[in-house]
């Protein structure tokens, strides 16, 4: 116990070097970057105090007492290390005189010759090496310690609480005896804190910083990841706590969307597919259940009801998730434990609803909820990294990690003696490649002790993967119940109570008509039934009754345009309005989002900003519910969820269809009704009212946190406005006094669009804190037309004081990118005397260790006004409107970069950097060189677009400095030398993407 406090007081005291040399290099790199001999001496005097802060350190990182365990004397030894590092730079630093005054000017130039850029880099290398090797100290404690007995827990952890409390710590940091058990590592971390000098956001940094190299040492990729690292114990509670955060992992917010929209069947409806007397079809479905059978097809026309059978037939009937197959799979399974998971993919829904990864997520989700002991063996670190250092699990699986992830943990879940029966709805819509879809069907059903049961439209792809397996088709055995269904509801219609006694015959056939058309269409009952109803209850002679139904063509294409050609005139063109709406939404748009986009344009502008009550908002859908009745004749209806829907599939099928389009187009010409203009109303509308500015701002890791990005989406759907586009503008106008009101103007540089952020990942100061730099990034050139003043610049709204987190890679190549991409662009506009201090603040920046926090910078309050040029390349892809726009307003390229250090980092790339010493044009174009190298769908147009951005630039004179290849050519090979040759993402040299932007 004594060895384990003496090895904890050690590691604090190596984390309290790591603050004092990180003090060391923030002064040094300030000295360096110093404009004026006034600021560096201020800048020296506070390097003084850090040198006494380091001079106290050096005895405490001499252990003390002998640590006899291997762990321990690594730690004794890192500490000896961290101690000589010390010696040497207080060596170094009593070599020039650092402690003596009125050396002035020649300390000075001392001191910036002794710390050039080489020598910071060197040293911030070293001290992320000490502390990659303090968070395998640490991890290998925490790992002990969390496989201890909860008593023997229990014990060291009190010990090390009372630790904290006699160094000082007051604050209730290190929380309850529980807590501390539920992330041991995180409690380790939060005792350590007490050796550092108070809290701040210096110190904070710190602790965050060794919380991610310990959770990047867990995480790191080894031999045995595929096993259990260890046998944490941990209390019950504080288990199902965990597994609760590591499922949440694979929760989306449409997960149930679908199959809540899904109707339950009608009564007696598909009970032919089990034994059950009369009603059982002779269907091979229940004895696959029974069987060693694999893979099950259930296919049908459009309409014939096959998801609603697929949710009958997997719809857990308890809360045991036992479902109507339950019976007959057990007889598969035998004494093996039974579980069963079901998807459901939907066209009509969001992106998400429609990818494998929400198959993926949807079946591991609930996979996981009722086998949460795989956890460990599926994600061993991640598991470990959740048990040793807490919530929240730093991990969001997509893509090919995520399948990997669903057929590893099926094979656990089948090896740990389980058998599984899989139901997945909809293969025809899903959207991407259905022979990949196929291909990991197969790979699931291939599984020992797996069943997986699939539904779809009979087309090509599907016939031929699925053609030989067990099948059934909906429409060939839906007969009887499309009988039920007609006789129902026509015999709780009094206006065919009256039909019958007026002409029974006549009711009968009209019956057995109906059911003969439908060929099976359950979907198509249901509109020709609705229809009938209608003329039943106005008491329709015979003769009209049988010209609905003659006048109703078999196809459900033919329905919906006969339906369309039926409404009310006085409604047609709103009717089309609301099928615009609609189709221009992804996914189903939210029902009160819908109600404010039919409301008059003013209405965004008038309506307070308050909290929406439950009343107001029921009022709002009830109102929509009955418009969309009267007006769309049932095609659009407000499902589970409060979303608005399609009546099937197929009805959206049609409306995307060029015939549907031109009759909605043909509608709405004379009112000019652009959807994107009523969106972006409705979207502030929601802003006004979800209560979202009437609370605080939260920033996250640097970007401004709407819980509904409402904000962006209004901003994205006014950046697609393409009629009368004047009319956003008091929208617009509203929207920018409205957040001005709410306390967010400081918060402007931290929007980004969410199509920008795909590659770059960050910024630091100001990227433009206006609204008219939060419109050139959204691309809203009409906007900025019409506001925009002479010099195309804007006011910054300063914040004294404050500071904004920047985002960066730890990848080795980072600096150097930054580096000669500084050089290339700025062609020789200075001297390589600059160098020094620059290169080194860039340099120690971008080998930040593992965090993604990496520096602060202060915005030079002083600088004046913000070119909206730079904002407008923070657009994905950019803008050539809002460049010719801004061009023609007076932007002027050659004007200084007046705001200090900033990086911008291109995932995959490297980060950018840029000094006050270059132009804007410089920044333009190595944004432009960066962003185009990133290698995504957007790359072939991001690409187009800045080349004509560049031809812009050279029609106004902005490239003067570049007048030939030959120049661009002498400067690149001066700069990048042999390594010019390196290539990136986009298999092409820097230099040769330069010269392809400024000459092909």
């Amino acid at each position: 116990m004594a060895e384990a406090l003496a090895a904890v007081a050690l590691a604090g005291n190596v984390l309290q070097f790591f603050e004092a040399v990180t003090g060391f290099t923030a002064n040094a790199s300030r000295i360096c970057r110093s404009q004026s001999a006034g600021e560096a001496s201020s800048n020296l005097k506070d390097l003084r105090g850090v040198v006494s802060d380091l001079q106290g350190l050096l005895m405490k990182l001499h252990p003390q007492d002998a640590l006899s365990s291997e762990p321990r004397i690594d730690l004794a030894s890192l500490s000896r290390n961290c101690a000589n590092t010390v010696q040497e730079l207080l060596t170094k630093l009593d070599s020039i005189g650092l402690g003596r005054q009125g050396r002035g000017d020649l300390l000075l130039a001392e001191f910036r010759a002794m710390w050039n850029s080489q020598a910071i880099q060197e040293l911030e290398t070293r001290v992320m090496r000490f502390r990659d090797q303090l968070a395998f100290h640490l991890v290998v404690t925490v790992r002990d310690l969390a496989t201890q007995s909860l008593a023997q827990q229990d014990v060291i952890l009190s010990e090390l609480r009372r630790l904290g409390n006699h160094l000082g710590n007051t604050q209730p940091r290190n929380g309850s005896g529980r807590e501390s058990m539920s992330a041991p590592g995180s409690f380790f971390i939060r005792t350590l804190s007490v050796y550092l000098s108070g809290p701040g956001e210096n110190n904070e940094q710190q602790l965050h910083l060794l919380r991610s190299a310990m959770y990047a040492n867990i995480t790191a990729p080894r031999d045995d990841d595929k096993k259990i690292r260890a046998d944490f114990k941990l209390p019950d509670d504080v288990r199902h706590g965990l597994q609760r955060e590591f499922i949440s992992k694979f929760h989306y917010e449409e997960r149930e969307h679908r199959k809540f929209n899904i109707r339950s069947p009608h009564n007696e409806t598909f009970k032919w597919i089990f034994p059950n007397g009369s009603l059982h079809k002779k269907t091979t479905f229940s004895k696959w259940l029974q069987s060693d059978g694999a893979l099950f097809w259930i296919t049908g026309k459009a309409g014939s009801g096959k998801s609603t059978l697929m949710k009958y037939i997997s719809e857990p009937q308890d809360d045991q998730g036992e479902t109507l197959c339950h019976p007959y799979l057990k007889q598969w399974a035998g004494r093996a434990r039974l579980l069963s998971a079901s998807f459901y993919f939907w066209a009509s829904g969001t992106a998400m609803e429609r990818s494998q990864d929400a198959l993926f997520k949807s079946l591991l989700h609930q996979i996981f909820r009722r086998s949460p002991g795989i956890i460990p063996r599926v994600a061993p670190s991640h598991w470990e990294s959740l048990c040793l250092l807490g919530p929240p699990l730093s991990v969001n699986w997509s893509g090919e990690g995520l399948q990997q992830v669903f057929l590893h943990a099926f094979r656990e879940v089948v090896a740990a003696g389980n058998k599984i029966c899989l139901f997945i709805d909809g293969l025809d819509e899903f959207d991407g490649d259905l022979t990949v879809l196929i291909s990991t069907i197969y790979k699931v059903s291939k599984m020992s002790n797996m069943k997986v049961c699939v539904s779809s439209r009979p087309w090509e792809e599907f016939e031929q993967a699925f053609g030989e397996k067990p099948s059934l088709r909906v429409q060939d055995l839906t007969l009887p119940d499309i009988q039920r269904y007609v006789k129902d509801h026509f015999n709780r219609n009094t206006g065919f109570k009256r039909l019958q006694d007026r002409e029974p015959d006549f009711a009968g056939s009209l019956l057995n008509e109906i059911v003969e058309k439908s060929a099976g269409v359950f979907l198509w009952v249901k509109l020709v039934v609705t229809t009938l109803l209608a003329g039943l209850s106005n008491d329709d002679r015979v003769s009209d009754l049988k010209r609905r139904l003659d006048n109703l063509p078999p196809e459900l294409e033919r329905i919906y345009a006969n339906i369309l050609g039926n409404i009310d005139p006085f409604y047609y063109e709103h009717a089309c309005q609301y099928f615009n709406f609609v189709m221009t939404c992804d996914g189903s748009p939210d029902a009160l989002l819908t109600a404010y986009a039919d409301e008059d344009l003013d209405s965004a502008v008038e309506i307070p900003v308050h909290t929406l009550r439950a009343a107001e908002k029921q009022l709002l859908l009830e109102t929509l519910r009955r418009r969309l009745n009267s007006r769309c004749k049932g095609l659009l209806e407000i499902g589970v969820g409060d979303r608005v829907n399609f009546l099937h599939r197929t009805a959206k099928d049609y409306f995307a269809s060029a015939e549907a389009g031109e009759q909605i187009e043909k509608a709405l010409v004379k009112s000019k009704y652009d959807p994107y203009l009523q969106l972006c109303s409705a979207h502030f509308c929601m802003l006004k009212t979800n209560g979202n500015l009437q609370r605080r701002p939260v920033v996250a890791n640097g970007w401004l946190n709407f819980s509904d990005s409402t904000l962006e989406a209004c901003l994205e759907a006014a950046s697609q406005i393409t009629q009368q586009r004047w009319l956003a503008i008091p929208i617009l106008d509203s929207l920018r006094k409205v957040l001005l009101a709410s306390g967010y103007s400081p918060m402007y540089c931290t929007i980004i669009p969410s199509q920008t952020r795909k590659f770059v990942r960050g910024n630091e100061n100001y990227v433009g804190n206006s609204f008219l730099a939060l419109a050139a990034r959204f691309g809203l050139a009409y906007y900025l037309d019409a506001k925009v003043p002479a010099g195309a610049c804007c006011k910054l709204t300063p914040r004294s004081g404050s500071r904004t987190l920047s985002l960066a890679s730890s990848k080795s190549r980072t600096h150097e990118i930054a580096t000669r991409m500084r050089r290339i662009i700025q062609g020789g506009l200075r001297s390589r005397k600059h160098d020094t201090g620059e290169a080194a603040h860039e340099a120690v920046a971008a080998r930040a260790p593992h965090s993604q926090l990496l520096r602060t910078g202060e915005v030079d309050s002083e600088a004046g006004e913000w070119p909206l040029l730079i904002a407008a390349c923070f657009t994905n892809p950019p803008n050539v409107e809002v460049f010719r726009t801004l061009l023609e307003r007076g932007a002027k390229c050659g004007a200084p970069w007046n705001f200090g250090n900033t990086d911008f980092e291109f995932v995959g790339v490297g980060t950018l950097g840029f000094g006050k010493y270059q132009s804007v044009l410089s920044v333009i174009l190595g944004i432009a060189v960066l962003s185009i190298c990133v290698v995504d769908a957007e790359h072939k147009t991001r690409l187009r677009c800045w080349k004509k951005i560049v031809q812009l630039l050279r029609s106004h004179g902005a490239l003067a400095a570049y007048q030939s290849e030959e120049v661009s050519a002498e400067v690149l090979g001066q700069i990048w030398k042999d390594k010019s040759t390196a290539r990136y993402h986009s298999g092409k040299t820097l230099d040769q993407v330069l010269t392809e932007l400024l000459w092909e």
